[in-house]
């Protein structure tokens, strides 16, 4: 179940992503259309081998997928969570065109109502 989350530009929320048990792999790409690294990506696998931690600054998105059954992932945010906030982008959007490691077989019915990185765009910049 892939998942593609930013904050709005009224949360500029920061996060921690932590290392899950089994195996997870997360993406981040920066959508600060003035950054220098607009739309690069990187790409992180947390386990409970390696224990990663990913910190995901303001003006990014992030999104993972569970590689194992079951799979626990800890996320931190930097404040209270406000859902008014959440900005959901498409999995399999085009612009961001995000390599995932395995077939999509699960999704909520919110990220598949996700919108396009053009329509989420507006707020988040």
């Amino acid at each position: 179940m892939p998942r593609w989350r930013a904050s709005s530009r009224s949360g500029r929320r920061r996060s921690t992503i932590g290392w899950s048990r089994p195996s997870t792999s997360c993406r981040a790409t920066r959508l600060r259309p003035d950054s220098p690294t607009y739309r690069n990506r990187e790409t992180f696998d947390l386990t409970g081998d390696n224990q990663v931690t990913v910190y995901v600054p303001a003006g990014c998105a992030h999104g993972f997928q569970a590689l194992t059954e079951p799979a626990d992932v800890s996320y931190r945010i930097d404040r209270a969570h406000d859902p008014s906030e959440d900005v959901a982008i498409r999995f399999d959007d085009p612009e961001l065109d995000i390599p995932w490691p395995l077939p999509i077989t699960l999704m909520s019915e919110r990220d598949k109502a996700a919108a396009s990185l053009a329509l989420a765009t507006a707020r988040l910049t």
